[in-house]
């Protein structure tokens, strides 16, 4: 059986998209995904778990963030298998994706200049007639959406922490190795939007109560190390509905409010961005326009006809 990893939290939106794309993938028969999914969202589980796919699911008692997550699953993955595709929550594939990740590792399976193999391409353009199906090399790039490697080139950066970046520093660039990746990319990054809610306290414990913004029900009195929220929550909605109703941060807390309990709610900055763990030392916040500028593909292979062809190397 093959493996196919993915890190779930709290984008039901998109982790119904990523799900139903890999559901139509063809041959995705033969694969298990193994889902590792973050406390937070009861909708993401239910999503998974009434999905068509052959899956584990491991559910995680803590919010581990995203890179701990990542390495927690692909080592676990990894104990099983040889070769391992890895989909984020926010990533879509198109039908052939998996046919070309399994071309692709069958050709260059011993070609040790080869990292990781990437269905995404952002970088290079393509020409319909000609290349719509030609796969190229490219040397030191490492497009973290949609990918794959094998064990013997993953036990290389044992100390991998989880981090893309990382990965790309010691594989491709110090270990001076390429990264296979399609022309028409097979994959699309859809992770422009905030979540639903946070795991509030876990958040506020690494980011600290004095970044946060509309954060509802923090005690005034919470510190970094001590992070409560107020003892009544009606209590709370009612001081708020007696304050300046035409002040914009009290009607913010009050829809929030309505929105969210105080344990489980959207911890944001100041811009409505909003933080995510990462591990137990950091966390970052989203520009997501920015971040739609940047991954977001208006044409790939999801949405472009094109005659099916054999995939080849363009050398």
């Amino acid at each position: 059986m093959q493996i196919i990893t993915s890190c779930h939290y709290n984008r039901p939106n998109l982790t119904k998209q990523m799900v139903q794309h890999l559901e139509n993938c063809t041959g995705i028969d033969n694969y298990l995904t193994i889902f590792a999914v973050e406390p937070g969202n009861l909708e993401v589980l239910q999503i998974i778990e009434n999905s068509k796919l052959n899956k584990l699911i491991i559910k995680n008692d803590k919010l581990k963030g995203c890179w701990t997550n990542k390495k927690f699953i692909l080592d676990t993955a990894f104990s099983n298998t040889s070769f391992v595709i890895h989909v984020e929550d926010d990533v879509l594939l198109s039908k052939d994706a998996l046919e070309f990740f399994e071309w692709a590792k069958h050709k260059y399976t011993t070609e040790e200049s080869v990292f990781t193999i990437s269905a995404y391409n952002n970088i290079i353009n393509y020409y319909q007639d000609e290349l719509s199906h030609v796969v190229k090399r490219n040397k030191n790039r490492f497009a973290q959406t949609a990918w794959a490697i094998w064990k013997d080139r993953y036990d290389s950066i044992k100390d991998w922490s989880g981090r893309d970046a990382e990965m790309y520093e010691k594989g491709h660039f110090k270990q001076d190795k390429y990264e296979i990746f399609p022309l028409l990319s097979r994959s699309n990054n859809i992770g422009h939007e905030n979540g639903e809610t946070s795991c509030a306290k876990e958040i506020l414990l690494l980011v600290g109560p004095e970044k946060t913004y509309a954060t509802i029900g923090l005690s005034r009195n919470a510190t970094k190390e001590n992070i409560s929220f107020v003892s009544d929550k009606d209590l709370y909605i009612k001081a708020l509905e007696e304050a300046n109703s035409d002040n914009h941060v009290v009607i913010e807390q009050l829809l929030r409010c309505k929105k969210y309990d105080f344990d489980s709610q959207l911890v944001v900055n100041r811009l409505g961005q909003e933080y995510v763990k990462l591990d137990e030392l950091n966390y970052k916040s989203r520009d997501n326009e920015g971040y739609r500028a940047k991954y977001y593909l208006e044409q790939w292979a999801g949405n472009t006809e094109y005659s099916q062809k054999p995939f080849m190397e363009l050398v």
